[in-house]
């Protein structure tokens, strides 16, 4: 239907409801080509309103995410995450540093997480996300002591009743087979 309201709408803000209704259905079955392509129109269209450009740059961003496209997403999510005081810039400011460790840009990752700390933000999952990627850099520079100081802090600071107390479980006892293994390595390398 919005298909069709485009094709025969007479004026632009016609056009941009069409197309905003195409983008919406294209982003909620996940079909990133299309989504992709409307925010993309969408995002060319003069007098925009400020809240429907941030839902296009979002919607592209989380289809060329799922693509694994992270250096176009990051792009997006950083428009995004200039204000981390609502729902969009918060998730953005975590997606930016996740695609940047998909990246392996580790470093410019935890920078990104850092600045997100100081922010102040009201969403508390995204900051709790943000500190469990933080943790995995640290797995991945075999700082393990520091990444289960982050998340043994945010099992005591978050307190709501989501993922991210599963999360942090998981993350912990992955941690701990680490530092058996390494344990039992350093033994054998003793007894050597």
């Amino acid at each position: 239907y919005f298909q069709r309201m485009y094709s025969v709408a007479s004026n632009s803000q016609m056009r941009q409801t069409a197309l905003l209704g195409m983008l919406r259905c294209s982003h909620h079955v996940q079909d990133t080509t299309a989504t992709v392509d409307y925010a993309g129109k969408l995002l060319e269209m003069e007098s925009l309103d400020e809240a429907i450009r941030n839902e296009a740059l979002y919607c592209r961003a989380s289809a060329q995410h799922m693509r694994g496209e992270y250096g176009l997403a990051v792009v997006d999510y950083n428009l995004l995450a200039k204000n981390v005081r609502t729902q969009w810039g918060a998730e953005s400011k975590y997606r930016a540093a996740e695609c940047y460790y998909h990246l392996g840009a580790i470093d410019t990752a935890e920078q990104e997480i850092m600045s997100f700390t100081q922010m102040r933000t009201s969403h508390q999952y995204w900051l709790a996300k943000s500190l469990i990627l933080l943790s995995d850099i640290n797995v991945d520079r075999q700082e393990l002591f520091q990444a289960k100081q982050y998340l043994l802090a945010l099992q005591n600071n978050y307190h709501a009743q989501d993922d991210i107390q599963t999360a942090i479980e998981s993350k912990l006892q992955a941690i701990a087979q680490k530092e058996a293994q390494q344990s039992t390595d350093t033994t054998y390398i003793q007894q050597l």
